[in-house]
């Protein structure tokens, strides 16, 4: 059965973008925003993509129950006027596990094409799927916990050629270190759960085993630029993320504009 992109949005700017991401993929369309209309839906059609308004506080409360038992977080794009951290309630849903802010221009609708369409595969993984083909990417393995440093001047140092904002590029290189030293110290686990190198402190230096290695990814086009930061214990909890994003990445979202 083809793949189905549904917007649970009144507003015409949402359907625009969905009309766009289907155009993209060859997607099937449907708008819809009673909910057992949209169940109906989804029963009938399992392999949907929602682009979902979270700026209706009372459709978000009822829809997202609905969302979470029907289709999986990884399918459901919130839409947003604002940074996530200003909407408190949303916290509490985990019917969702992409966002965006309502930023329809060039080049988001072949972005959100990619990501929409990565969002049906089971390892949605790598930057390159969500380029044009043919874009160079940069590769970078960290096998030494030190060489944390060197990856985030290279970050920098990229941003610095494609002429990124400088406040943004400091934000985004930020949110790299972060990642990285999550990846070298919060995500290495034991089969029993234990989380080895978190006792050690942050300056720590210590060769990493070939399970501990981190790849980081780096690339620009389209008027996009991507980094990627992979380690191979998928230890990241969703709620620690959300607790994240509750904190800091609006700093993040609304300076790029």
């Amino acid at each position: 059965m083809a793949a189905q992109c549904l917007v649970i949005s009144a507003r015409e700017v949402d359907r625009r973008i969905g009309d766009e991401v289907a155009r993209i993929n060859g997607f099937g369309r449907k708008d819809l925003t009673d909910p057992d209309e949209i169940k109906n839906f989804l029963i009938d059609h399992p392999q949907t993509i929602i682009f979902w308004d979270g700026d209706e506080r009372l459709s978000a409360e009822s829809i997202s129950q609905l969302l979470e038992e029907n289709v999986p977080a990884s399918r459901v794009f919130l839409i947003t006027d604002r940074a996530l951290q200003t909407y408190p309630w949303l916290f509490k849903t985990i019917a969702f596990s992409n966002h965006c802010l309502r930023r329809f221009g060039a080049p988001a609708p072949a972005l959100y094409a990619r990501l929409a369409l990565a969002s049906l595969t089971p390892t949605p993984f790598g930057l390159s799927r969500y380029f044009s083909p043919g874009t160079p990417t940069q590769k970078i393995t960290l096998k030494r916990s030190r060489q944390k440093l060197a990856a985030v001047k290279v970050i920098q140092k990229h941003l610095e050629t494609m002429k990124v904002n400088h406040r943004l590029a400091a934000l985004a290189a930020q949110a790299s270190d972060e990642l990285l030293m999550n990846g070298i110290f919060d995500a290495p686990v034991q089969p029993d759960g234990t989380h080895y190198r978190r006792v050690l402190t942050r300056d720590a230096d210590f060769e990493l085993t070939a399970k501990e290695h981190i790849d980081l990814e780096l690339a620009s086009g389209d008027g996009i630029v991507g980094i990627g930061v992979a380690d191979q214990f998928g230890s990241l909890k969703r709620d620690v993320l959300m607790s994240f994003l509750s904190k800091d990445y609006w700093l993040f979202v609304e300076s790029s504009g």
